[in-house]
C-alpha cells in the first residue's frame, strides 16, 4: 500500500515507506504511539508485510535518483524528507510545532489545528488527533466543513464577489449592532465538529423582510465563526492547550471575519505575511531539517513574520455568545 506522495517518492527514490501523519488516515495506525495497529490492520484485510515502515516526517527518506539528479542537472546527492499530509505542513508553515500553537486555516473548509504534548482524542465530538509533523507532539484538528465555501455559495447566489459581501456586513454591524440580525448554520455540506453530522443542511432563522444581502452575508461569516468556536470550545475541554493562534487561507482577506474568531476565541489572532504559501513553507522546513538534523528543532518552530495581529473586539463578545446559544439551538435539518 503506497499513500499518494508515498508513491511519488518512490519514484524519486526507489525506496519504499511512509510516515506517521499521512498513515494516520488509513484507520491501521496506532495514533498513540505512531505504530502500526495489528488488530486494526486485520480488521482492515491487509497484511502487515504489504505496509510500509514508517518514518517520522523529518526523517529523511531516501535520495534522489541518479538518473533523476542527471536530468534535472542536481548535486549526485540529493536528500528527500519524509514529508507530510497538508494541513500538518500548513501547521509548520505557521511555527506551530509546540504545545499551544494552533493554526487556523479559513479556507475551502476550515481547520483549527492545535499542537499538544499529550495524545489526548476526543472522538465524542469529532475531532481528529494524530501525531503531528514536529517531533514528540500531536495535533488536534477541529474541522468546519464549509468556511469560505459558504461565502462563495452566497456570492453565486447574490451574484456579487465574496470581498463586497463581506465588506458589506462589516458596514452593517459597525452601523446597527449585531442585535436583529438573522442567525445561520451555514453547513452547506454537513458538520464535522463537534456534532459529527455529515446529513445536516444549512438553516437560517430569523430572516424577515427588514433584512437585505448585508444581514444575510453577516449571517453566514459569523455562523462560520461560531463553528470555529464549537471546534476551539471542544478541544479546550478535552485540554489541548490553545495559547496562539495563527490565521492563514483565504478568508483573512476579511479582517473583519478574523476579527469575530479573535472575539469568540477570547484572544489575539496573529496572520503572517507568508500565510498564502503556509503549507509550502512547512514542506519546505521539513526538507530543511531532514539535511540539517542537529538544527531540527529551530527550524519547524520558526515564527513567521506578522503581517496584521487582530484582537478581541471590546464589548462585541457578550452579545456574540448569546446569540451563539441561539445558534446552538438551531435544529438540525437533513436535505
Amino acid at each position: 500500500m503506497m499513500l499518494p506522495k508515498d508513491y511519488v517518492r518512490l519514484k524519486l527514490t526507489g525506496e519504499r515507506a511512509s510516515e506517521i501523519t499521512d498513515a494516520s488516515g488509513t484507520m491501521m495506525l496506532d495514533c498513540a504511539t505512531g505504530t502500526w495497529d495489528d488488530a486494526l490492520v486485520e480488521a482492515a484485510g491487509w497484511e502487515r508485510g504489504k505496509l510500509p515502515h514508517l518514518l517520522h516526517s523529518f526523517d529523511p527518506a531516501g535520495q534522489l535518483r541518479p538518473e533523476l539528479c542527471r536530468r534535472w542537472s542536481t548535486p549526485r546527492t540529493v536528500k528527500v524528507a519524509a514529508g507530510c499530509g497538508d494541513n500538518y505542513a500548513g501547521a509548520l508553515g505557521v511555527g506551530a510545532a509546540s504545545p499551544g500553537r494552533a493554526a487556523l486555516s479559513i479556507g475551502t473548509s476550515g481547520v483549527l489545528s492545535a499542537v499538544d504534548g499529550t495524545f489526548r482524542p476526543a472522538p465524542n465530538h469529532a475531532i481528529l488527533t494524530t501525531p503531528h509533523a514536529a517531533p514528540g507532539t500531536f495535533l488536534s484538528m477541529a474541522v468546519v466543513m464549509s468556511a469560505t465555501q459558504s461565502l462563495d455559495w452566497l456570492s453565486r447566489l447574490a451574484r456579487l464577489p465574496a470581498g463586497d459581501l463581506a465588506e458589506m456586513a462589516e458596514h452593517r454591524i459597525a452601523s446597527v449592532g449585531v442585535a436583529g440580525r438573522p442567525i445561520a448554520r451555514p453547513s452547506i455540506t454537513g458538520v464535522r465538529t463537534p456534532d459529527n453530522r455529515p446529513d445536516a443542511s444549512a438553516f437560517f432563522s430569523g430572516i424577515t423582510a427588514a433584512h437585505d444581502i448585508a444581514d444575510i452575508a453577516y449571517s453566514v461569516l459569523e455562523g462560520v465563526a461560531f463553528q470555529f468556536l464549537d471546534g476551539f470550545s471542544a478541544q479546550r475541554s478535552a485540554g489541548v492547550p490553545v495559547a496562539e493562534v495563527q490565521a492563514v487561507g483565504g478568508g483573512t482577506h476579511s479582517r473583519f471575519w478574523v476579527s469575530l474568531m479573535a472575539t469568540l476565541f477570547d484572544t489575539d489572532v496573529s496572520i503572517p505575511e507568508s500565510g498564502d504559501i503556509s503549507a509550502c513553507l512547512g514542506a519546505s522546513r521539513l526538507a530543511h531539517a531532514a539535511t540539517t538534523p542537529d538544527e531540527r528543532d529551530a527550524i519547524l518552530a520558526r515564527q513567521p513574520v506578522a503581517r496584521m495581529t487582530v484582537s478581541p473586539v471590546a464589548g462585541m463578545r457578550e452579545p456574540l455568545m448569546a446569540r451563539h446559544r441561539a445558534f446552538r439551538a438551531l435544529p438540525f435539518k437533513t436535505g
